[in-house]
């Protein structure tokens, strides 16, 4: 919902994981961009994540490797809306 949606937004811009401004190509919308804290917090919970994923997974290894291109494409997307 759009107020989960706030609260969430605020809840990463209280921490200092993401920085809000306003668009620079459309003022009624912002600009949410993820912080050097908000990476460095991606990475951490990804390393915590990976060695639980594969656990999960250890028998469904061609699980595993699908997981894996999806979340490699999933970080494409990211890094290229970053410009």
């Amino acid at each position: 919902t759009a107020q989960r949606d706030d609260q969430l937004k605020s809840s990463l811009l209280e921490s200092g994981n993401i920085a809000v401004k306003q668009s620079p190509r459309d003022a009624s919308m912002n600009s949410i961009t993820i912080t050097d804290r908000g990476n460095a917090q991606l990475r951490t919970l990804s390393s915590r994540l990976k060695p639980l994923i594969a656990a999960a997974l250890k028998s469904r290894e061609g699980s595993l490797v699908v997981t894996k291109r999806y979340v490699r494409l999933l970080m494409r997307i990211v890094q290229a809306s970053r410009g």
